[in-house]
C-alpha cells in the first residue's frame, strides 16, 4: 500500500528523537528483530459474529455512564460511521471496468525512448544535465489497485472518490545503483511523462484530465492524477510509478546509510564523497551524512504493494477493524492532524490500527469505540511514537521487499537517531512516520490525550462525543499565534548540474544540487524558520510549528516537469478540496499563499506570553552568553536585576494594551535576523485591536485611519487601561467611605463590584465625567450625555430585627439605603440619589449603583416565592429577587476564569463587538456573552485553552 491516503489525494488530483533509555527499550529492540508472538485472546466477552472488537482491561468509559448515555453513544457512533463509510457497491463495477481499460491502455503503450529534455527543469533541479539523460520506456509489469479504496477504509468527507494505483516499472528502466543521487527519481519522472503521453493518445473521455500530485507532497516523487466523472461523483485515480520490490537492496537504504553523496556531515569537506559519487560506489565516504528521509522515500515506493497485501490480510482476519480506521481518520481530519507533509498519513494511521490489533489489544467483542480508544492511547503515549513502535515483523512482507533473510533490520535506536517519530512497518526496514516532525507529533499526542480524557470522564456524554469526533478545528482556532513569513523561494545554483549516463551504467549520478539533499530545500527552509521561532519564544510557547508547503494542485505534468520541481504552495491554498471537496472550503483554509510564503504557528502560555523581559544566561557563563548575544544581536543587553544577578536580557517595549503583541515582536525580530536575506514577517495578534479602540464622546464613528494607524477620532489604545484603573481607585475610595459610616442603623461590612466593567469584559470602559466630579482628558472636546453606572453589592451587617414580611423587609432596606446616602452626602460630600431599589453615587467622575444585601435576603425571597406560588402575595410586594446575589456569584466565577487566562477579557470584549456588528447586541445580555466565551476556555474540547484573543474568537463564533 502506498503512503498516499485516498482521502488526501483529492485536492491535488482534481484541480522522536529519543535517547537510548532503559532495559525495557533494549528488550523492545531485541523483540523487533524477531517475529512477535500471536496476539493474546480477549476476555470471555460475547462474540457477535466475530466482527466487533473490545479492548481488554478497558478503562472506565462513556459506556459505564449509564444505560441512557450508553444508548446515546451507540446511536451517535453508528450514525457517524454510516456518514463516514463509502458505498462501494454503487461504484465497484464502474471502478473495475475503468481499471481494466487502464491496464489495457498502459500495456499497449509502445516501447520508445523518453528524452531528458521532456523534464529538463525537473532533472536540472535534481542536479542532472537533461541532455545526458534518457529512458528506454517499456510497459509496466504490474498495475495494482492499492490504498484505502482497495482496503475499503476510505473515509468520506470529500466529494471525489480517490483510488491509488501502483504502476510497477520494469527492471530494464532502472538499474541496481539507481537508488543513488536521485537517479531513481529522475527516471521515475521520465516514466511518468511516458504514462501521461500514452494515456493522452488513448481515449481522453475515458481517462479524463491529467494533473500532478505527489507522494506525501514530496516534489521529487510526483504522481499522475486522472480526474473523470463517475455516476454523479468525481473519480480521481493516482498513478504511482514504483520499482520492483526487490530491485534495490534494503540494507543499503537503511536509515544510517548515505545515498546522496553531496549530503555531508557538519564539517565534512566532501572530497571523498564526490569521488565515490563519480564511481557510483554504494559505500558512503567518511564525511557523508546519512540520508534517512531519502532512503525512506525510495523504500516506501518499493513496499507499496506488499504493504497493501499485509493490510488486506489483517482486515480479512478482523473485518470490523475498518470501522476503527474510519473513526481515527475522521478524528484526525477534523483536527488537521493528517493530510499535511509533516503529519501521519492515512496509510500510517491504518498501519497503527493494525499494530494495535497485532499487540492483542483488539479482540472479537463489542463495537469500534474500544479500538478507537486504543489507537488514541498509542498516539498519546510518550513512550510510543517518540521512542519507537515496531509492528510485528511479517516474514511474507519482508520477503516480498527482497530483504536478505540473513540481514537483520535496523534497531529502534537507529530509527530514533534519524527520525522524530518512529513506526516501523512489518518488513522491519521502513519508518512509516518518517515525515512526522516533533511539533506535529506533539500536537497529535496532545489532541489524542485530550480526546481520551473527554471520553473517559465526561460531564455530558453528548457534549463529549461532539467535542471528540464532530467539532472541526481550524488553524485560527487551534493555534494562538500565526505568522506569515515571506522568504525567497529556493533556487538551483548555476553550474551545479551534472551528467547521468543514458544507458543505465555507472553514471556519476549528479553533483551537489542546492534544491535536494536528504529532503528538498523547502523542508529545510521550514525547519530553520521553526527552530528560530522556537528559540525566540522560549518557554512562552508549548508548541511551535512551521506548516509545510504542499505541491500546488492542477499542474499539467509536461509543463510542470519541464519547468522544474513541481510548484509548492501553502496548505491554505492547496488543501481546500481535500478537506471539503470544494476549492477554498477547507476548515484549515485562509488567504492564498504561494510557495515563497511559510506559515509559522504557536500555542503559548497565556501568562508567560505577555512577559516584557526575556532573561538569558548569567554574565559569568561566557559560552551561553555568547550564544544568546549571537541570536539576539543588538537587542541583547546586560542587566542587573533586583535580586542582584547580572544576566543577558532582551527587553520588549510594549504598552499595557499591547503586551499581547510581544510574541509577534520576538518572532519578527528573530526570523528577520536569522531567515534568508529578504525575509519579511507579519503577525496577526493585533489585527482585531482596532475594534476595541474607543472613540471620543460625540465624535463620528471610527472609520478613517489617521497617520499613526488609528482610526480618525479614536482615543489612545491605553485609554481603557487608564480608565479602568481610575474606576478601581474610585470604587476603592467609596468602599472605604461606606465602611467608615457610623451613623447608620447597620454598618457596612463589605463592598463587592458585580459589574462587567470590573471584569473588563465590556467593549468600552466609562470615561471620567467632569459633571460627576472627574477630570476628563484634555483631548476630549465633548462630554458624554449619559454616565453608565457601575454596580456595587453592599453587604450589611447581620441583625435579628429584620421584619419577616417581604413588603416590610423591602421598605426597611430602602430606609437604610436613604440613611446611608444621607451620611455619604453629609460626611463625604458625595452626590447620592436614592430610589427604592438602589442608591446612585457620583465619585471622581464615575457613577456607582449601590445594591444592598443582608443575611436575611435569601429567607425573605424564599417566603415571597412561596406566597406568589400560593397566590397570597400582597399586590406590589414584588421586589428584587436573587439578582444581586446571583450577580455576585457570576462575578466571582467569571473573574476566576479571567484571572487564569489573560486572553479571556479581550476575547469577551471582541465577542460583544461582533454581536453588535451583527445587530444582535440587544438580544444578548453581557452576562450571557461572558458565559459563552467562558465555555471556550472551560468547556469540553480536545483543543488546549486559547492563549490569545484571536484564537478564542473563532472557537466562540463557530464552535
Amino acid at each position: 500500500m502506498s503512503e498516499f491516503d485516498d482521502d488526501e489525494v483529492l485536492s491535488s488530483g482534481s484541480g522522536g528523537e529519543g535517547e537510548d533509555s532503559d532495559d525495557g527499550s533494549q528488550e523492545q529492540e531485541a523483540g523487533h528483530e524477531q517475529e512477535q508472538a500471536a496476539p493474546a485472546r480477549g476476555s470471555a466477552a460475547a462474540v457477535d459474529g466475530g466482527d466487533r472488537f473490545v479492548l481488554e482491561e478497558e478503562v472506565p468509559s462513556l459506556m459505564e455512564a449509564g444505560s441512557t448515555d450508553a444508548a446515546l453513544l451507540a446511536l451517535q457512533l453508528n450514525e457517524l460511521l454510516a456518514e463516514t463509510r463509502f458505498d462501494y457497491s454503487a461504484h465497484a463495477s464502474a471502478v473495475e471496468e475503468f481499471m481494466q481499460k487502464l491496464r489495457s491502455a498502459l500495456g499497449s503503450i509502445p516501447e520508445h525512448t523518453v528524452d531528458g529534455q521532456a523534464a529538463s527543469g525537473f532533472l536540472r533541479d535534481l542536479g542532472f544535465d537533461p541532455a545526458g539523460v534518457s529512458l528506454a520506456f517499456a510497459p509496466p509489469t504490474r498495475v495494482e489497485l492499492v490504498g484505502s479504496y482497495g482496503l475499503r477504509t476510505a473515509a468520506l468527507g470529500v466529494e471525489a472518490l480517490g483510488v491509488d494505483v501502483c504502476v510497477e516499472m520494469p527492471g530494464s528502466c532502472l538499474f541496481k545503483k539507481a537508488h543513488l543521487n536521485y537517479r531513481y527519481h529522475a527516471r521515475r519522472a521520465l516514466y511518468l511523462l511516458a504514462l501521461s503521453s500514452g494515456l493522452k493518445s488513448a481515449d481522453a473521455k475515458v481517462f479524463g484530465s491529467q494533473s500532478l500530485c505527489a507522494a506525501n507532497d514530496d516534489p521529487t516523487r510526483p504522481a499522475l492524477a486522472l480526474t473523470l466523472p463517475l455516476h454523479g461523483t468525481t473519480l480521481v485515480v493516482r498513478l504511482i510509478p514504483v520499482p520492483s520490490p526487490s530491485l534495490f537492496s534494503a540494507p543499503k537504504l537503511a536509515p544510517d546509510r548515505n545515498s546522496v553523496r553531496w549530503v555531508l556531515k557538519k564539517g565534512g569537506k566532501g572530497g571523498k564523497a564526490k569521488a565515490a559519487a563519480g564511481r557510483g560506489e554504494n559505500n558512503a565516504a567518511d564525511d557523508c551524512a546519512p540520508t534517512s528521509h531519502y532512503n525512506s522515500g525510495v523504500l516506501e515506493d518499493m513496499a507499496a504493494a506488499c504493504h497493501h497485501v499485509y493490510l488486506a490480510r489483517a482486515f480479512k482476519a478482523n473485518p470490523r477493524a475498518r470501522d476503527v480506521v474510519l473513526l481515527i481518520k475522521a478524528w484526525a481530519r477534523q483536527r488537521g492532524l493528517t493530510g499535511t507533509p509533516d503529519t501521519l498519513t492515512g496509510h500510517a494511521l491504518t498501519m497503527l490500527v493494525a499494530h494495535v490489533a497485532a499487540c492483542g489489544k483488539l479482540v472479537p467483542g463489542v463495537g469500534a469505540m474500544a479500538g478507537f480508544r486504543a489507537v488514541l492511547h498509542a498516539l498519546s503515549d510518550a513512550a510510543g511514537l517518540p521512542k519507537g513502535l515496531a509492528i510485528a515483523r511479517d516474514a511474507a512482507a519482508a520477503a516480498a521487499l527482497g530483504a536478505p533473510s540473513a540481514a537483520a533490520p535496523p534497531t529502534l535506536s537507529a530509527f530514533r537517531s534519524a527520525f522524530d517519530a518512529v513506526l516501523v512497518d512489518p518488513t522491519g526496514w521502513i519508518n512509516l512516520a518518517a515525515c512526522v516532525t516533533k511539533a506535529a507529533l506533539a500536537q497529535t499526542a496532545a489532541a489524542a490525550a485530550a480526546t481520551l480524557q473527554l471520553l473517559t470522564s465526561p460531564a455530558d456524554a453528548d457534549e463529549a462525543f461532539a467535542a471528540a469526533l464532530l467539532h472541526r478545528g481550524s488553524t485560527a482556532s487551534a493555534f494562538d499565534y500565526v505568522w506569515r513569513v515571506r522568504v525567497p523561494a529556493p533556487t538551483q545554483a548555476a553550474g551545479s548540474s551534472a551528467r547521468l549516463d543514458g544507458d543505465g551504467g555507472d553514471g556519476d549520478g549528479g553533483q551537489a544540487s542546492t534544491l535536494v539533499h536528504d529532503v528538498v530545500a523547502w523542508r529545510e527552509q521550514e525547519a530553520s524558520l521553526e527552530a528560530a521561532a522556537r528559540t525566540a519564544l522560549g518557554n512562552r510557547a508549548s508548541l511551535v510549528r512551521a506548516l509545510p508547503r504542499r505541491v500546488a494542485p492542477g499542474q499539467a505534468p509536461a509543463a510542470a516537469l519541464s519547468a522544474g520541481l513541481p510548484a509548492m504552495a501553502h496548505p491554505a491554498s492547496s488543501s481546500g478540496a481535500q478537506q471539503a471537496g470544494k476549492p477554498g472550503s477547507s476548515p484549515h483554509n485562509g488567504p492564498h499563499l504561494g510557495g515563497d510564503e511559510v506559515v509559522v504557528v504557536a500555542c503559548v502560555d497565556p501568562t508567560l506570553a505577555m512577559r516584557l523581559v526575556d532573561v538569558g544566561p548569567a554574565a559569568d557563563d561566557a559560552k551561553a552568553a555568547l550564544r544568546f548575544r549571537a541570536f539576539w544581536g543588538a537587542k541583547s543587553e546586560l542587566r542587573r536585576f533586583v535580586d542582584g544577578t547580572i544576566c543577558e536580557a532582551v527587553v520588549w517595549d510594549a504598552s499595557p494594551a499591547d503586551r499581547h503583541t510581544v510574541p509577534d515582536a520576538a518572532v519578527v525580530t528573530a526570523l528577520t535576523m536569522h531567515g534568508p536575506p529578504g525575509t519579511s514577517v507579519a503577525g496577526c495578534s493585533g489585527v482585531l485591536d482596532g475594534l476595541l479602540l474607543q472613540g471620543a464622546p460625540g465624535a463620528a464613528p471610527l472609520e478613517q485611519p489617521s497617520g499613526d494607524g488609528r482610526p480618525e477620532g479614536a482615543l489612545d489604545a491605553n485609554t481603557s487601561v487608564t480608565s479602568f484603573r481610575l474606576m478601581e481607585a474610585a470604587a476603592d475610595k467609596l468602599s472605604k467611605q461606606l465602611r467608615a459610616v457610623e451613623d447608620g442603623a447597620l454598618k457596612v461590612v463589605g463592598v463587592q463590584s458585580i459589574s462587567s466593567f470590573a471584569r473588563q469584559t465590556v467593549p468600552f470602559f466609562p470615561l471620567p465625567h467632569e459633571l460627576a466630579g472627574g477630570q476628563s482628558a484634555p483631548s476630549l472636546q465633548r462630554l458624554a450625555r449619559c454616565v453608565e453606572p457601575v454596580e456595587l453589592l453592599v453587604q450589611l451587617e447581620s441583625s435579628g430585627k429584620w421584619p419577616d414580611d417581604p413588603v416590610a423587609f423591602a421598605k426597611t432596606k430602602a430606609a437604610l439605603s436613604v440613611q446611608l446616602a444621607a451620611a455619604l452626602e453629609a460626611g463625604c460630600g458625595l452626590n447620592a440619589v436614592c430610589s427604592e431599589e438602589c442608591v446612585d453615587v457620583l465619585v471622581d467622575g464615575f457613577a456607582f449603583r449601590l445594591l444592598f444585601h443582608s443575611t436575611r435576603d435569601e429567607a425573605v425571597w424564599a417566603k415571597q416565592a412561596e406566597e406568589e406560588a400560593a397566590g397570597t402575595a400582597v399586590a406590589g410586594s414584588s421586589s428584587q429577587r436573587t439578582a444581586p446575589l446571583v450577580a455576585s456569584w457570576h462575578h466571582g466565577l467569571v473573574s476566576l476564569v479571567a484571572g487564569a487566562n489573560p486572553a479571556y477579557a479581550p476575547a469577551a470584549r471582541l465577542a460583544s463587538r461582533w454581536l453588535s456588528s451583527q445587530m444582535l447586541g440587544n438580544h444578548f445580555a453581557p452576562e450571557a456573552v461572558e458565559l459563552l466565551v467562558a465555555s471556550v476556555f472551560c468547556g469540553a474540547s480536545s483543543l488546549p485553552q486559547p492563549g490569545s484573543r484571536v484564537a478564542a474568537i473563532p472557537r466562540d463564533t463557530y464552535g
